[in-house]
């Protein structure tokens, strides 16, 4: 009792100098030094539990009942918010060697605790019976890794007793038989010379650096990204001269910027930004602050429905496929079409997605950014379409989501009566959404004239009252901006889409410039889905769709547009302004600003050295199951006595996994013949039980004879596990066990 009581302290003392010199630096890197003294109290109160065996009776009742204890425990601080301290912890961990510390010091009276207690079991584990001290000193390199990249010198101190402790264990494993005081004593040597070894300073490997990046960047984007990114606007091809915060003034699209390529068996609008509240002056969104990874399982329904996919398909919804190769740097929006089926990105592309029905990756898109997308290319008026939505609308089906028809039905208050009374004649008698939106697209063709040249719109006025009621004018963005307001007057859920419009030639190509910016509109119709509805009359207005039969008559309410003023030359337009893209609920950076100072993490090798920690203790794991073996620790054993008790413990515990376990209290040669009596392996296993009575009660030496029927005893009862039952056994040898005769 005394010897165990012994150990059970010399354990306690090394598992506390472990813990402390893991977790002391680990808490100053993270700029939570502040916390470290509650840190090592929670580390020192795990070790100090782990220990507590050691100091009782040696009784297998007392010491269930405790571990039942603690396991009861945890149980109840996982039930009562320990489960989300651990994701949380998780999270900032992740953000904070990734160069975000924000998640950490504002919960750290939950996550040090929590951390402390990791490193109290961790390092309990480690100082356990016949311990190697291989894994403490893989976890004391991976925090000196930590330190190193971080060039906090003061922190060296703290790392010194997780460096003695490993040495310690690391002697004690090697040398059994080596007085503990000269295992310290070694320790400390090794710990002088770590310390003299250190280099001042942070260290950079940049091979090391850029494996570290790439290897934290993909778990960035698939799983932790949260950074802003840039949004797209028409402002960067100059259709916003006034600012980001104002609509209208004379245009200048910049037909000089060659934006993509787009392969597509017809007229294409390519949708980059859909934003959903008017103020009077510009456009927001306030539907797309969420993100969900396109490609997660768990995001497939929402995904169907956002866009459109889990509706019915017919003839005219058929859906094709459209490439695009990005000639020019762009914002991170996917400039795609708008009823969405699958999508093909190519390079380090990670597609996301939000309940607006916008698409975008985690970073810009650059010159030979390729993806394929398939997709429904149909628009109002196309042919077919009146048909398909007066089918879908008698079948009934999906209905728009309540927060989604609020957001693509609002309109502000300071509107004019006049207005509402437009969107009244307009819409005249149609008793259909569908009828009623086609209806105010034929008012805008027929009253409103396409110009870029337009005077610029005053502040202080409503944008599209200004439109409607006095000018009468302008481009594309004028005539989007009054189609969705109009129509949400009808009663009508729209809302307001920027992109390109591309038009692909007799070869199924089109190369898309600044100039073919534009803007429309998108409304829901019950049972049919959205549907992309042009307002804008004049040059801008698309031609016939190549797909359309020449012989077959236009859409419904289809009337010719007026004629127009022409689009003055290039050198006829004013100078082009750059605004910088309007920034909404998502914060914006222009697209063309590359640098991006905070995701440069201060310390890159944390995440590789933590990988490479988790690899390496898979390898030792394998290792040690290997080197465990019974045919591996046979082989070592010097005296035959030696190898016949490899070959008894292989059979218990082969006897174990089956669900035979040896009483405490019964004998070998008891317990094997109760085995055979109830036939319960496939073996005769009572020579071997006479066999260890001999042995351990005549003193005698056993026999080549009998070690070698304990080896063929073992392969028969090994062949006759299962391979669950084989896993559990190469998990039990990691374990080392006192031979219990």
């Amino acid at each position: 009792m005394r010897e165990r009581m012994t150990q059970g302290v010399r354990r306690l003392l090394v598992s506390l100098l472990l813990a402390a010199g893991l977790l002391l630096p680990f808490l100053g890197v993270l700029d939570l030094a502040p916390w470290q003294g509650t840190g090592f109290v929670w580390a020192a109160l795990i070790c100090l539990c782990a220990s507590l065996p050691a100091f009782l009776p040696d009784n297998p009742r007392l010491r269930g009942s405790v571990m039942a204890l603690w396991a009861a425990a945890l149980g109840i601080w996982l039930a009562t918010g320990g489960l989300r301290t651990c994701v949380e912890t998780g999270r900032g961990l992740f953000l904070a060697v990734t160069g975000r510390n924000l998640v950490l010091p504002v919960i750290a009276a939950r996550a040090v605790p929590l951390m402390g207690g990791a490193a109290g079991a961790f390092a309990s584990a480690c100082c356990r019976e016949n311990g190697e001290g291989v894994f403490a000193s893989m976890c004391t390199a991976a925090v000196l890794m930590m330190v190193l990249a971080s060039g906090q010198e003061a922190l060296w101190p703290a790392l010194l007793p997780a460096v003695g402790a490993s040495a310690f264990l690391l002697a004690g494993g090697m040398h059994r038989d080596m007085r503990w005081l000269r295992i310290l004593g070694l320790a400390a040597v090794l710990c002088l010379a770590v310390l003299l070894a250190v280099p001042r300073g942070g260290v950079t490997v940049e091979p090391l650096k850029q494996a570290a990046d790439a290897i934290r960047q993909k778990i960035e984007d698939y799983f932790f990204f949260t950074q802003p990114r840039s949004v797209f606007s028409l402002a960067t091809e100059g259709f916003y001269p006034e600012g980001t915060e104002q609509l209208g003034g004379p245009a200048a699209p910049n037909g000089e910027h060659r934006v993509m390529t787009v392969t597509a068996p017809g007229t294409v609008y390519l949708r980059g930004a859909v934003k959903d509240r008017y103020t009077g002056r510009s456009w927001q969104d306030t539907l797309g602050s969420a993100r969900y990874l396109w490609n997660a399982p768990q995001w497939r329904s929402l995904r169907n429905t956002v866009f459109d996919a889990d509706l019915p398909e017919g003839a005219e919804l058929t859906a094709r496929e459209v490439r695009v190769e990005m000639l020019s740097r762009g914002s991170s929006d996917l400039l795609v079409p708008q009823r969405l089926r699958a999508l093909s990105v190519s390079g380090d592309m990670v597609p996301y997605f939000n309940r607006g029905s916008g698409l975008f990756i985690t970073r810009d898109l650059q010159a030979g950014d390729v993806y394929v997308v398939s997709a429904a290319l149909t628009a109002a008026g196309d042919p077919g379409v009146a048909e398909a939505v007066e089918q879908a609308a008698r079948a009934g089906g999906r209905t728009l989501d309540r927060e989604t028809a609020e957001a693509c039905l609002a309109l502000p208050d300071h509107l004019q009566p006049q207005v509402y009374d437009l969107a009244r004649e307009a819409a005249g008698d149609a008793a259909t959404p569908y009828g009623k939106a086609m209806a105010i697209r034929a008012w805008l063709r027929s009253n409103c004239r396409y110009s870029l040249n337009v005077p610029a719109q005053n502040p202080n006025q409503d944008f599209v009252s200004t439109f409607l009621l006095s000018t009468r004018e302008g481009y594309c963005t004028y005539f989007a901006s009054a189609m969705t307001v109009m129509c949400r007057m009808a009663g009508i859920p729209a809302r307001y889409v920027e992109g390109y419009l591309a038009r692909p030639g007799a070869d199924g190509t089109a190369l898309v410039t600044g100039a073919e910016g534009h803007a429309w509109t998108e409304i829901w119709l019950d049972g049919f889905g959205w549907l992309t509805i042009d307002g804008t009359g004049g040059e801008s207005t698309p031609p016939e769709n190549p797909e359309r039969n020449p012989n077959e008559p236009p859409g419904d309410n289809q009337d010719p547009p007026p004629e127009a003023t022409p689009t003055p030359p290039p050198e006829q337009r004013g100078p082009m302004t750059t605004p910088t893209p309007a920034p909404g609920p998502e914060q914006s950076r222009p697209p063309e600003d590359s640098s991006d100072p905070d995701r440069d993490p201060p310390f890159p090798w944390l995440w590789l050295g933590l990988l490479l920690l988790l690899l390496a203790l898979g390898l030792l794991a394998w290792a040690w199951q290997r080197r465990t073996r019974p045919e591996q620790m046979a082989a070592r054993e010097k005296e035959e006595a030696g190898r016949w008790r490899v070959w008894m413990q292989a059979v218990c515990d082969a006897l174990a996994v089956m669900g035979e376990t040896r009483p405490p209290r019964q004998s070998m040669a008891q317990w094997l013949r109760d085995v055979d009596r109830r036939q319960l392996a496939p073996v005769e296993l009572m020579p071997l039980g006479e066999c260890a009575a001999v042995v351990f009660y005549g003193k005698l030496e056993p026999l080549p004879e009998e070690t070698e029927m304990a080896r063929e005893a073992y392969g028969v009862l090994r062949a006759a596990l299962s391979r669950r039952q084989r896993l559990r056994l190469a998990l039990m040898r990691l374990r080392p066990r006192p031979w219990r005769p």
